[in-house]
């Protein structure tokens, strides 16, 4: 299973990404898609 980066990082200006995140009860990436993410 893989997660592609598109749907999880927005682009900003090339070449800056954003890490899309939202806030809410409901997990929106799970365990498997943070596997080897690094902040």
């Amino acid at each position: 299973w893989k997660l592609p980066p598109s749907n999880i990082f927005g682009t900003f200006r090339s070449p800056i990404a954003c890490l899309a995140i939202k806030d809410g009860e409901m997990p929106i990436i799970g365990n498997i898609a943070q596997q080897n993410m690094h902040v």
